[in-house]
């Protein structure tokens, strides 16, 4: 049954395919730091989408907390924030980089198995981000929980 469950995971997956169940997406929420305190944020015309792929993700939304789905072929994946600006320029706002390990995890004799992730890190390559916090490291199958805190220049 597993050497069976295992061969169609393998045979359904490719180098850039990602998945967009919460079990195996980052679930990342924005924050604004001013000088005395942190607020929720919500960032306006955002798209996202893969690094070195035409995937998006989410196009010209606006966005509190978002879901970041996982390459469960690769134990690092990369996406690509744009601010829109205007009618349709797309303006890069930073690029985050989730650094993970990943396990088979058993969910019942009905459902099979899934991967439970652990974050190792989560980096980012601006200024425009002021800092980023693991909050869970560990992301399962049907749980909601916040994963990852941006904080965000004003």
């Amino acid at each position: 049954m597993t050497l069976l469950l295992m061969s169609f995971l393998t045979s359904q997956c490719s180098n850039d395919t990602y998945y967009l169940s919460n079990q195996q997406a980052v679930q990342t929420t924005f924050y604004t730091v001013h000088e005395t305190s942190i607020a929720d944020t919500v960032m306006s015309g955002m798209t996202i989408q893969g690094l070195s792929s035409d995937s998006v993700i989410y196009s010209s939304v606006n966005i509190t907390d978002l879901y970041l789905p996982l390459n469960l072929n690769a134990n690092e994946c990369s996406w690509v924030l744009f601010k829109n600006e205007g009618t349709e320029a797309k303006v890069p706002f930073d690029t985050l980089t989730f650094v993970y390990t990943k396990e088979l995890a058993f969910i019942s004799g009905s459902n099979g198995m899934t991967y439970k992730v652990h974050l190792q890190a989560v980096s980012h390559q601006t200024e425009r981000i002021d800092s980023i916090h693991i909050s869970n490291a560990t992301i399962q199958y049907n749980e909601n929980f916040e994963n990852v805190k941006i904080y965000v220049r004003p």
